[in-house]
């Protein structure tokens, strides 16, 4: 079966959110066309980016949004979603 691999910008509520939804989108699309794969998540608080890390099974974490980007532009298959406050994070540098 095929891959998603999933990147998440922001772990807050809708983060949250966000990973209930990919983690049960293969009962709701029977037979599912891909499976989530849960690679990183990025949140600019450290401690919260690991929390969310360890939580919800993501292999990894980081608190630059750029970081999750670049890895992901080098997999097949990928969703990025950002799930950011604009008061909290630009999206510019």
């Amino acid at each position: 079966m095929k891959k998603l691999n999933v990147g998440l910008v922001g772990a807050g509520f809708m983060g949250k959110a966000h990973v209930v939804g990919y983690s049960n989108m293969p009962k709701f699309f029977w037979p599912a066309p891909a499976v989530p794969v849960m690679k990183t998540i990025c949140d600019v608080v450290p401690e919260i980016a690991e929390d969310a890390r360890e939580r919800f099974g993501f292999e990894k974490c980081c608190t630059d949004w750029h970081e999750i980007v670049n890895d992901l532009r080098s997999m097949w298959s990928a969703s990025v979603r950002l799930i950011m406050p604009m008061q909290r994070l630009p999206l510019q540098r």
